[in-house]
């Protein structure tokens, strides 16, 4: 039997539902899940980039900004 606390209950978890992350389904097993691209060229010449770098930086008189990474 439905008393007003479980009705009052019941009419809270409603929108509470609709607020639950939805779980995406599985991928079907023939389909590999795509690979994220590298985030830095690995073809890249760092001795390169950063001489350019530094003599456009010198023309224009700015600062150079080098950001190490890696793709681990």
């Amino acid at each position: 039997m439905w008393t007003a606390r479980t009705a009052a209950l019941a009419l809270l978890a409603l929108p509470l539902a609709a607020l639950a992350p939805r779980q995406d389904p599985p991928a079907p097993k023939d389909q590999e899940p795509k690979k994220a691209p590298a985030p830095f060229d690995e073809r890249a010449d760092a001795r390169k980039d950063i001489a350019a770098a530094l003599a456009r930086a010198k023309k224009e008189n700015r600062r150079v900004l080098i950001e190490w990474g890696a793709n681990w």
